[in-house]
Formats: structure tokens, sequence, C-alpha cells
């Protein structure tokens, strides 16, 4: 079955150089599932506000170090890259001038993560 994409504006980042969507595959915004549960949520969101100032001063010649943002290698998507802070890691698709917020877990979970993208969004396009 092909999967059917939604997107609407991520409220949480407001970027001078870039716009922020969030994607729902097949009606699940599957970043906000993740928001909605987090295993220590007064911890987690802080670390969360972190990354969403990351993505507030990201831009073309602001290049974040890899600590906070790097390219992730999947098998079928192109340019996906990771926010992270500590434990947490929020996946977005970049296309320039927007930034596709598709994916957030825990980075215990990377491999299985990177595996679910390549198969929620092999072909995405907006």
């Amino acid at each position: 079955m092909a999967e059917k994409y939604q997107v609407r504006k991520f409220e949480p980042v407001n970027n001078s150089s870039y716009q922020f969507f969030e994607v729902a595959v097949n009606g699940k915004f599957q970043f906000q599932e993740f928001v909605d549960n987090l295993k220590d949520e007064q911890r987690d969101l802080k670390k969360l506000n972190a990354i969403y100032g990351y993505m507030d001063s990201l831009s073309p010649s602001n290049l974040l170090p890899k600590t906070k943002f790097r390219s992730i290698k999947c098998k079928k998507c192109k340019n996906v890259y990771e926010f992270k802070k500590n434990d947490i890691r929020v996946y977005v698709i970049l296309e320039r001038p927007d930034v596709f917020v598709i994916l957030g877990a825990y980075k215990s979970n990377q491999d299985l993560d990177i595996k679910k993208i390549d198969k929620l969004f092999n072909g995405f396009e907006m």
C-alpha cells in the first residue's frame, strides 16, 4: 500500500531561513505520538525544547555541530537528518527551503527507527 502524506505547520519552530512542517503518514503524526508518550515527561520536554532551539537557529550560514544535527544514512530515503539532545532524536527530511519533521525517538531505538523511516517515507515528496 502506498503511504499517504499530510503536512501541517510545525508550531514549536519559528525559523527565518526554513519553513518547518510536521508530516502525517496515513493520518498519523508520528512525531506527535512520540511527544504524547515521553518516558520522563518533564526531563524529556526540556531536551525537546533545546532541540526546538536548534531548529530555530538552523540556516545555510549557521551549520550546527554534528553533536546537535547530522545526516542519517538510510537505504531508501534521501535528505534525512536528526536533531539530537542527549538520548532524544527528532528526524527530519530537509528539502530546502522546507524541513519536514517525520519522527521523534530515543537513541536506544535508532536502528529500528531508521528502518521505520525507510519503510514509511520511501518516495516521500511534497
